[in-house]
């Protein structure tokens, strides 16, 4: 039987049920999916450059727009920074 799965630190997620109780013991044998490529590589890069979500530029535009809504102005002045009438 074989099934695919993805790696979580130290746990292995599987895509599809297997047909076992909990708590039986199985024996995993582990191989890489070719099509992976190693993550930071070069072929990764590409290949999420070119895998969907393709973002519509008026989305990211909107985006920005939300961003520069969203900031608070700068304080220069701390709490510590203001007279103290001692």
């Amino acid at each position: 039987m074989t099934r695919r799965g993805t790696i979580r630190g130290k746990t292995i997620e599987l895509l599809q049920p297997v047909p076992f109780a909990d708590g039986q013991e199985v024996t995993v044998s582990i191989t890489p999916d070719e099509e992976d490529p190693p993550f930071g590589s070069p072929q990764a890069l590409l290949k999420a450059i070119h895998e969907p979500p393709h973002l519509d530029p008026a989305d990211v535009d909107e985006l920005d727009r939300a961003i520069e809504a969203g900031k608070l102005p700068v304080r220069y002045e701390g709490v510590f920074d203001q007279d103290q009438d001692s």
